[in-house]
């Protein structure tokens, strides 16, 4: 049994930390898709993913493309911040819009398409298409084929859904946002309140999940159970991981800061509970780690962050390659979502 009195308190030093403030170096270092690398959904549902398409028309991805700029909120935060058009952007469109070539000039075409998630297509899209020639089918592909296929498509930038590595970043690329200016003046929240198993294996529907199995089985039925648990866990390491690295760029005691901090403590304190659950050693090795970190906390030292930020990388990737879920079934109480 699960003894939640035993979890370590080191958790809650983040909040009273960075009331007292914060005040360290700023760089979001992060660059801005480049229009003229979209395809456009239409170039991923004309023949392969008719379906996917038609299912993320129905989810909040697609409808923010016309609810955003026009609601009220939307208009609020563009105004604290100086923005006269959101869609035009670069610190909206960023997230919230998909911008592609057209006759030589970007412009906005739909909110979060495939390629937000899944890698700008121009540079793999058609490589992904091809299985061995122009009259060869999917089913007729060779395993040598496919095998470079899948291997070229990654290279040139493909997030493929079953890397689960790799997409669960994407996702939390823009759903923990390190923008400190648009929280702290914009009023922008910090991020959204994102659980991945809920939201990503969720009901279809209008503004409902994607689920991404479709393409694996018939009736985009959810993922299996031991996949949900290891959504989960992957997850919070790298809410965990994501928030740190925010939690160092922070200059100001506001906001953002003290939000951040206890988003962490919030999925630090999640992560306990899975290690008392589970036995993963490279979650034992970052929870030791955060142990470590607490006697480096102080004024400008965001070095130490970073340091375990790097560690707790490495360790979801282990885990998200290494693990499949199966004897994780402590877990199953604690996913707030089962389908």
């Amino acid at each position: 049994m699960i003894d939640k009195k035993k979890l370590p308190m080191v958790a809650f030093l983040w909040v009273a930390f960075l009331l007292v403030g914060f005040p360290v170096p700023s760089s979001h270092g992060e660059e801005y898709p480049d229009p003229g690398k979209f395809s456009g959904p239409d170039a991923c549902g004309n023949e392969c993913h008719k379906e996917e398409v038609a299912i993320w028309k129905e989810t909040r991805h697609a409808l923010t493309f016309n609810e955003m700029e026009t609601s009220d909120k939307g208009k609020e935060i563009a105004g604290k911040m100086g923005v006269k058009r959101p869609k035009t952007d670069d610190a909206c469109a960023f997230c919230h819009f998909t911008r592609m070539m057209v006759d030589g000039k970007a412009q906005v075409m739909a909110g979060p398409t495939c390629e937000s998630c899944h890698g700008a297509g121009r540079d793999w899209i058609k490589t992904h298409g091809d299985y061995g020639g122009k009259d060869v089918k999917k089913a007729d592909e060779t395993p040598a084929h496919k095998a470079q296929r899948l291997e070229q498509s990654l290279k040139d930038g493909l997030i493929p859904p079953k890397d689960l590595y790799l997409w669960v970043r994407n996702c939390f690329s823009c759903h923990l946002g390190h923008n400190e200016k648009l929280v702290n003046v914009g009023g922008h929240t910090p991020g959204s309140n994102i659980e991945l198993v809920s939201w990503t294996q969720g009901k279809p529907g209008k503004a409902g999940s994607m689920r991404h199995n479709v393409f694996y089985a018939k009736g985009n039925q959810p993922a299996a159970v031991e996949r949900r648990r290891l959504i989960f866990v992957v997850g919070l390491m790298t809410e965990i991981e994501y928030g740190l690295r925010a939690i160092g760029k922070a200059t100001q005691k506001d906001v953002f800061a003290t939000k951040m901090a206890r988003r962490v403590k919030t999925a630090w304190d999640k992560l306990q509970l899975v290690s008392q659950a589970i036995d993963v050693k490279e979650i034992k090795t970052i929870l030791s780690g955060m142990k470590a970190i607490d006697k480096e906390l102080k004024l400008n030292n965001a070095d130490p962050l970073n340091r375990l930020s790097e560690q707790i990388k490495e360790a979801t990737k282990v885990v998200a390659q290494g693990y499949d879920g199966k004897g994780w079934a402590a877990l199953d109480a604690m996913i707030p979502y089962s389908p």
